[in-house]
């Protein structure tokens, strides 16, 4: 939501209309309390909470204490309560909180959480004393914004100070906070006047002169409670006595406000008293609202003629444009209004919703139209706005919208469902997604939904279905989808344009090898036209579905590069905690531990994991787990690893991902076997065979990836039970699959495993045969885990010095078995620390090449080669480009750099 549709009023206090009695002594308390980090005032309505907390405010200011406000409402959910908090501290403290907004606005599926840490980081920054002030904190009823208020306090910085006030106390742990000394509280006793208090408000502020033993005897009635003495006040002005006051019980301030409000009222014009029952429905007016909704020309000198008789109404801004009732007096009004003008009432939300959509203040025309009973125009508000949301990615916005709309007023608006269809979708949750779509679908045959069957719609849901297609991991679906959209000639641009070229690229990276070609060196798709303010998270998910095809087809060098740049724009445009950023991450995290390069690897993937789980799609995330489990493996933390696979496989099995179960649970076997824990993956391997498909897909599209995970994972445990003929034959068939499907990453890691079953199986030469292109394939892009993290039977095979083979130098052999533990010689043993590509990047240095050159040989972005270079200098402990360069002669004279990627 942009700051252009937040209600203004919400972020400032109301300004007392006249003067008002100092409370030195609680302002004094206040400020005090900073030593705090929260403090509490309660107490029911009149005792001065938000007028206490309005001076205090001004007193800041003066002070230059950055202090923002924010006034709750019962309509607030979890997005406008951060969206009113995110914008009231930028607008008090030098943009604090601007970066949290930029991550929301670029990251459409960020965490709450996230959101507040990123906040709560910029509040650090600041510098400063930053208090953040919020008022009617009862009001505010849903639980995950208390959450995040919570998650805000517990973790906040020492500069911060946050002050809630309301009726009841607020539904936060305050035992949490009293017990570390961080609570001030204070309730109506601490709030309500003393008698001197209440002499003064009645002489300096009312204007009245009453002996002693009056003022005792009003003081008395109303126990200090400050909006009955100034009921009092008028009522008094008005020529009523305090005998009614004083027969009332002690403590009745529901007796004491109604008796006096009566009173109050009966004084004015009956115009006045119309006027003020016809403006009880708004929480807020302005005299142009008002004259709409009252039908009184005259509202502007009405209102002011209020505020003259400080008839309780407040101005919310110094040109008193907006105004607002006292809480109690509002509630008396309403409840008036019930009596004298309930037919009235419904017509008047009518006119207030009319005229704030006709300034498009549109979460309040939503509200009213639902209080008058039209949830026809509450949906028409709605449906105005729902696809300009979509399109900027501001799915919270158009989620709390929806929300407000009962399911059967849903029903009936085509727009209104396909939007939602969209925000389920493009919120990563395909059954959502897929039930909304089918009943609109069905609803559509049957005819009960009010359309016309034009081109445009049946184009606009083809690309719905071929979003959702590739959601719920049916690739050619996808494609096929996303072709028929596209030959219908969408507008240049639009928005169903750039979906169905998402989804068709996503498509084309399980499509054959024709398919796959188009991908080759493409660019992502153009962005929406100028002025679209295009959100980060789509233009990463185009650039890495780009990485995908290229992953996809084993073209690792390409990938890696891609998923690099995607992941510095993420982080450049939505922080290093964005979903933007997780999904690049997962990619390319995988890339990086492939290289053997853990420590860049565990870098990028980093405090991501519970980001990712909740919001990355399924390629990004399965491979992010599977990384996450082995880099666990790797340090001896196995018992971290199978914890990994199991949350990452209930995630799958939760969202029916079925390639992310049997990537995952395949992995879990393969640990099983490590472990020699045959029985378990014995069960793992069966309820993953009832799992597959009797028939498969075709085209297998990326049920192909599924099937070598499933293939992977029986193969290992045939191989473990002394099977290997029954494995070398199943992994031949998959490693020729997936060759014949140009998918030469995942056919590499099949013809290791088949020369490991082999091997097992006493055919040494045939194993060292279907070893050959794996490590041909490895050499050319930089492959070490795949091999080394196999064991000691593939380190056993590759000491053998396979003679002979195609393309795999003795270098890349070596490479291999230091990287395991087993290299000798001076090369070996020198260049055992360093990675395949940093050797490469070594060679080129030796060459006397530019990292610009380097980088044009190796198909890398130059920020890379700089990362690597840090590595090599670093391993070979020296601390420039001459020594690394004077250490590679002198160690490995036959250093040579790879061939051109």
């Amino acid at each position: 939501m942009s700051g252009s549709e937040l209600i203004p009023t919400k972020l400032a206090p109301p300004l007392a209309g006249g003067s008002v009695v100092d409370r030195a002594d609680l302002l004094g308390e206040l400020s005090q309390g900073l030593a705090c980090l929260l403090t509490v005032l309660v107490a029911p309505a009149g005792f001065g909470k938000t007028t206490l907390l309005a001076a205090w405010h001004a007193a800041l200011g003066r002070q230059g204490t950055a202090c923002g406000w924010v006034t709750l409402d019962r309509d607030d959910d979890l997005y406008l309560f951060g969206a009113y908090i995110l914008e009231a501290l930028a607008g008090a403290c030098d943009g604090v909180g601007r970066r949290a907004q930029a991550l929301i606005r670029n990251d459409p599926l960020a965490p709450a959480k996230n959101v507040v840490s990123v906040l709560i980081n910029e509040i650090a920054e600041a510098g400063r004393p930053i208090v953040l002030i919020l008022d009617d904190l009862d009001r505010l009823e849903s639980a995950a914004a208390h959450e995040a208020l919570f998650r805000l306090l517990r973790h906040g910085p020492d500069n911060l100070h946050v002050v809630v006030a309301g009726r009841s106390e607020p539904p936060l742990p305050l035992s949490h906070f009293r017990s570390r000394n961080q609570l001030l509280y204070r309730d109506a006793d601490s709030l309500r006047f003393g008698p001197a208090d209440s002499g003064r408000f009645l002489r300096e502020v009312a204007g009245l002169r009453l002996d002693a033993a009056r003022v005792d005897a009003l003081w008395q009635a109303t126990e200090g409670w400050i909006t009955g003495l100034q009921l009092a006040s008028l009522a008094l002005g008005g020529g009523a006595d305090t005998a009614g006051i004083e027969a009332c019980p002690r403590g009745a301030t529901r007796e004491i406000a109604q008796y006096l409000t009566e009173n109050v009222l009966a004084t004015l014009p009956p115009r006045l008293v119309d006027f003020l029952l016809r403006l009880s429905v708004l929480d807020r007016v302005s005299p142009a609202l008002g004259a709409a909704v009252s039908s009184f020309d005259d509202a502007a000198a009405l209102l002011e003629e209020l505020e003259r008789r400080n008839l309780f109404l407040a101005h919310l801004d110094a040109a008193r444009s907006w105004y607002r009732f006292h809480a109690l007096f509002a509630d008396y009004l309403r409840d008036r209004a019930q009596r004298q003008i309930p037919t009235e009432i419904p017509a008047l939300h009518r006119r207030a919703s009319a005229w704030l959509a006709g300034q498009r203040l549109w979460p309040e025309a939503v509200k009213h139209a639902l209080a008058a009973g039209d949830e026809d125009a509450a949906a028409a508000w709605v449906e105005h706005s729902a696809m300009a949301l979509i399109e900027r990615s501001d799915l919270r916005t158009l989620r709390s919208w929806l929300g407000r709309l009962p399911p059967h007023v849903l029903h009936g608006r085509l727009r209104l469902r396909l939007a939602q269809a969209w925000c389920h979708a493009l919120s990563l949750r395909p059954r959502e997604a897929v039930a909304t779509l089918h009943d609109i679908q069905d609803d559509l045959a049957r005819g009960t939904l009010d359309t016309a069957d034009d081109a445009a719609l049946r184009c606009e849901l083809l690309a719905m279905r071929a979003m959702i297609a590739g959601l719920t991991d049916d690739s050619p679906a996808s494609l096929r989808l996303a072709g028929e959209v596209l030959a219908m000639a969408p507008a240049e641009g639009s928005w169903v344009q750039r979906m169905a070229q998402t989804a068709q690229t996503f498509g084309q990276c399980y499509a054959d090898a024709d398919g796959r070609r188009a991908l080759r060196g493409a660019d992502e798709p153009a962005p929406r036209p100028a002025g679209g303010g295009e959100p980060a998270y789509a233009t990463v998910y185009r650039k890495s579905m780009l990485g995908l095809g290229a992953l996809v087809e084993g073209r690792i060098f390409e990938a890696e590069q891609r998923f690099d740049h995607a992941l510095r724009l993420a982080e450049d445009q939505a922080g290093r905690s964005s979903s933007a950023a997780a999904l690049p991450a997962g990619y390319l995290g995988a890339i990086h531990y492939e290289w053997n390069e853990t420590a860049r690897a565990d870098e990028i993937l980093g405090e991501r994991f519970s980001t990712a789980i909740e919001t990355s799609p399924i390629g990004s995330l399965t491979r992010f787990c599977l990384t996450a489990a082995r880099l666990a493996a790797l340090r001896g933390e196995r018992d971290e690893a199978y914890r990994t696979l199991e949350q990452a496989a209930a995630v799958a099995r939760d969202r029916d991902w079925l390639r992310m179960l049997t990537a995952c649970e395949g992995e879990m076997v393969r640990l099983l076997v490590e472990d020699a824990a045959l029985a378990r993956a014995s069960r793992v391997v069966q309820a993953l065979a009832g799992r597959m498909p009797a028939t498969p897909p075709a085209p297998p599209g990326s049920f192909t990836e599924t099937h070598c995970h499933f293939e992977l994972a029986r193969s290992r445990l045939l191989m473990a039970r002394g099977a290997h003929h029954e494995a070398a034959a199943h992994l031949e068939a998959l490693g020729r699959h997936l060759d014949e499907r140009g998918m030469a990453y995942f056919a590499a890691r099949a013809h290791i495993l088949h020369a490991l079953a082999l091997d097992g199986g006493g055919a040494r030469q045939a194993a060292l045969a279907a070893l050959a292109p794996a490590l041909a394939y490895g050499q050319q892009n930089g492959l070490v885990r795949s091999f080394i993290d196999e064991g000691e039977g593939l380190l056993a095979l590759l000491e053998t010095r396979p003679a002979g083979l195609p393309g795999v130098d003795a270098g890349y052999l070596a490479d291999l078995l230091g990287a395991g533990g087993r290299a000798d010689g001076q090369a070996a043993a020198a260049l055992a620390p360093l990675s395949a590509r940093e050797r490469d990047i070594l060679a080129g240095l030796a060459r006397g090449l530019s990292n610009k050159e380097i980088a044009r040989t190796l198909q890398l972005a130059p920020e890379t080669v700089k990362w690597h270079l840090k590595n090599v200098f670093l391993k070979l402990n020296v601390t420039s480009r001459l020594q690394a360069v004077r250490w590679a002669r002198t160690h490995t004279p036959g250093l040579a750099p790879a061939a051109p990627r």
